[in-house]
């Protein structure tokens, strides 16, 4: 029985993932400002979607508060030999990165240490999975109305966005660190500038549950103002 566990977990979690995808799919329907964020959204050279870089498990974390660390490298093999386990070595936006966890100071040697981003509201868990994308969002755009299972960050590259919560609005420019609320909480992204977005971002989630849940709960449109 031990052995068959992981196959029922990865099961349930994929029928979450195909409703999701589902309901993704009807509300696009009524809202032509609906951006559906697939894991293979920028495939076949798209001009605009989502992208799934990297999928690390991580099984300790420090005892303290916890960062998203972004360091970039002039090659695959540099990042690589800077890489420890939990960590990602990803291709994107032209450039080389090296995505970890760790404390405020716990940066990379080598490279270029671009952002520091947290602390984030880390939920309790025996091992987290790091759901590690990068975006390209056109503007006038917003995600369906959602929540995650931990803590989601963003290093914005391009453009802006606006992220609505049942606390308010939250806005970022380029070059701006942004972390979202405590798991479980309802949120909508937003892209209400003139220009696409483009921006790398992550939530870390119990890794036996899925990562994004779609919810009914209603935005008051404070993003738009």
């Amino acid at each position: 029985m031990r052995s068959l566990l992981p196959a029922v977990t990865l099961f349930a979690l994929g029928a979450r993932v195909a409703v999701a995808q589902q309901q993704q799919q009807q509300a696009a329907v009524h809202d032509h400002r609906l951006f559906a964020c697939q894991p293979e959204g920028l495939a076949s050279n798209q001009s605009a979607g989502c992208q799934l870089l990297a999928r690390p498990v991580v099984t300790r974390l420090p005892d303290g508060p916890v960062y998203w660390h972004l360091t970039s490298f002039s090659s695959p093999a540099k990042a690589n030999t800077a890489k420890h386990e939990g960590d990602a070595v990803v291709s994107a936006d032209g450039r080389i990165w090296l995505s970890s966890l760790g404390t405020k100071g716990d940066t990379s040697l080598g490279g270029t240490h671009v952002a520091s981003i947290g602390p984030l509201p880390m939920p309790k868990a025996s091992n987290y999975q790091v759901e590690l994308y990068y975006v390209i969002m056109p503007p006038q755009k917003h995600t369906i109305v959602h929540t995650h299972n931990g803590p989601e960050a963003w290093y914005i590259l391009e453009g802006e966005q606006c992220l609505e919560t049942p606390a308010g609005a939250a806005r970022g420019q380029a070059g701006q660190n942004l972390v979202g609320p405590a798991a479980g909480t309802p949120m909508r992204l937003s892209n209400n500038g003139k220009t696409r977005r483009r921006a790398l971002f992550i939530v870390v989630h119990d890794s036996s549950n899925a990562w994004a849940t779609p919810s009914d709960w209603k935005p008051t449109g404070s993003c738009e103002s």
